[in-house]
């Protein structure tokens, strides 16, 4: 097989699996990534009041 054809192909597939879940890691990286330094200094905070 012509390897630029292979190439092609993989990219095409690539780009097919980018779609499908183009959404969910917007989510992941919005909503479960960055909360969690967030909780940690929310903990901070709850220690630091009680």
């Amino acid at each position: 097989m012509d390897p630029d054809r292979r190439l092609e192909e993989l990219f095409a597939e690539w780009r097919a699996d980018v779609d499908s879940v183009a959404f969910p890691a917007i989510i992941t990286e919005t909503v479960v990534l960055p909360p969690i330094p967030a909780q940690r200094r929310g903990d901070e905070k709850l220690l630091d009041v009680g």
